[in-house]
């Protein structure tokens, strides 16, 4: 064996395991920032859904104008639709049921998706929107890009080890 004094064996060590601790704290540095990303991206999304559901109890006649005809009952269906976004809401703020929070807020999204189609192809208002037909077509694609960003911020896919 060499001796601890070899300068091709020992006094390496120290650097080699300052180099570890160095990339084990940028690791636990990028996953905090991660976390915290997710943890405002979260408070972001539950606002937005928390002041929508409401809305769909304080606004519920514009609401139920973009229920597809070929669905019944669109007064039940907006009051549905909002108690279940206030309680996505309040659920991806909560670790013990972010997942399923987040995964009932995918599905909600994807619900209510014909009415927004509607919206567009029918031409309907929801009070001044959209200002331009465009616009709720436009607010289409817009949708994908909701779900996609309850699906980062929630962490369902791919699943955190």
């Amino acid at each position: 064996a060499e001796s601890p004094d070899c300068c091709c064996c020992w006094s390496a060590w120290p650097g080699v395991v300052a180099a570890k601790k160095t990339r084990e704290s940028a690791r636990h540095r990028e996953r905090r920032l991660k976390t915290f990303m997710h943890l405002i991206a979260r408070i972001g999304l539950s606002l937005l859904f928390f002041v929508a559901g409401v809305g769909h109890f304080t606004s519920t006649s514009g609401f139920e104008r973009i229920v597809p005809p070929y669905l019944p009952s669109p007064q039940v269906l907006v009051y549905v639709s909002g108690i279940f976004e206030i309680l996505g809401a309040i659920g991806i703020l909560i670790p013990a049921t972010q997942r399923l929070a987040g995964w009932g807020l995918v599905a909600l999204l994807v619900a209510v998706f014909p009415a927004n189609i509607y919206m567009a192809t029918a031409g309907i208002k929801f009070g001044n929107f959209p200002p331009q037909p465009w616009m709720a077509w436009a607010r289409l694609p817009l949708q994908l890009v909701l779900i996609g960003a309850v699906i980062w911020a929630c962490q369902l896919w791919p699943k955190s080890a």
